[in-house]
């Protein structure tokens, strides 16, 4: 009975073998066809990686070309502007001085002569004969920009700006300023010079918030004091150049609507600016409401003024606005661990904030 057993078992050893070689043959083959396959894959990505980064060469190669031939053209621009008033034209111009050395009094002297035209007229309406002489006057308050280490816009109302420019103006027109008034004048804007430089050395160490300030205490009593040593005759001379209109006004963001919005927009704007986390947002939350509050007063404070007759301008008006934010500045500074960088962003901080509550409510019962 053993014998065909084992015959048997026997048999069913050598069936299995073989189908466990079949097997392996089979997955084998497999394994071989997957690699295949994987191989042929990765030929392809290759191939389109390298067309990719060919047609990435070649639009980079288009763009550095395109970029040559605009520095060419901006280059042969610059060259050609250079050469124009050396060129000689009609139109009245041959023998004109360059734009860039006519000096601040041969402009005056221009400008009085044409001083009927100019009547009722602002900085934004000079007439048309005169707008080339506005293009030089900005160009000249433009190096004196550079020259001072201040922008246009603060050159322009420096005391070798456009105060120099109505002397200048007010020497060459019928009549002319006389001698000892002239002189009274050029002595004024000297003084005045002297704490312009003042105000320039220490600008380094003061906030944007803070220069602005300064330069508010200098234009606004500055232009008074000029003004003050005119007569009427002369003040009325120079209205119509609109150069006293120039009343300086920087960045302002009015916020208006219900307490809670205004509240959740103006902490997120400040704290956005200066790169606050969240314990810092919340720490701030209470100088929010302060400063609110404060700009409301402020707000009724300035149009009550106004209603009762006083002349308050919009410089007057700002500068009240600068002081406001600067004290608030300061007390986000003290109340907050600012870090390198948030300090930094405070220095830079140049806007002031208007608040206008559409629901009137009392931060007491704004919650």
């Amino acid at each position: 009975m053993w014998k065909p057993a084992s015959v048997g078992f026997l048999a069913g050893a050598l069936v299995a073998g073989l189908c466990f070689k079949f097997l392996q043959r089979r997955d084998a083959a497999e394994q071989e066809a997957a690699r295949a396959v994987a191989a042929e894959e990765a030929g392809r990505r290759l191939a389109a990686a390298e067309a990719e980064t060919a047609g990435e060469r070649e639009k980079r190669t288009a763009a550095e070309a395109a970029g040559a031939k605009l520095r060419s053209d901006v280059q042969g621009l610059k060259e050609r502007l250079a050469a124009r008033p050396a060129e000689g034209g009609g139109g009245g111009t041959q023998g004109r001085p360059p734009r860039s050395r006519r000096s601040m009094a041969d402009l005056a002297a221009v400008l009085a002569g044409l001083n009927a035209t100019f009547a009722g007229r602002n900085w934004e309406s000079w007439p048309k004969e005169a707008k080339d002489l506005q293009g030089e006057l900005m160009e000249l308050m433009n190096q004196l920009a550079a020259e001072m280490g201040v922008t246009p816009d603060e050159a322009m109302r420096s005391p070798r700006g456009m105060s120099l420019l109505l002397l200048e103006l007010l020497a060459r027109m019928q009549p002319p300023l006389d001698a000892a008034q002239e002189a009274r004048l050029r002595e004024l804007l000297a003084t005045q010079d002297t704490a312009w430089q003042a105000w320039l050395d220490r600008r380094g160490d003061q906030s944007a918030l803070e220069q602005r300030r300064d330069l508010l205490a200098l234009v606004g009593p500055g232009r008074d004091a000029f003004l003050a040593e005119l007569t009427p005759e002369q003040r009325g001379a120079i209205a119509g150049y609109g150069l006293l209109e120039m009343q300086i006004q920087g960045s302002q963001s009015w916020l208006d609507g219900p307490r809670a919005q205004v509240t959740g927009t103006l902490t997120a704007q400040w704290s956005s600016a200066l790169g606050l986390n969240e314990n810092q947002t919340r720490d701030m939350a209470p100088l929010v409401t302060e400063y609110i509050d404060r700009s409301r007063a402020l707000n009724d404070e300035i149009w009550n003024r106004r209603y009762a007759g006083e002349d308050l301008s919009r410089e007057a008006d700002y500068a009240m606005r600068v002081q406001l934010m600067i004290e608030t500045q300061k007390k986000i500074s003290d109340t907050l661990r600012l870090t390198d960088d948030q300090a930094k962003a405070m220095k830079e901080w140049g806007f002031t904030y208007g608040v206008n509550l559409t629901d009137g409510q009392a931060a007491d019962s704004g919650k």
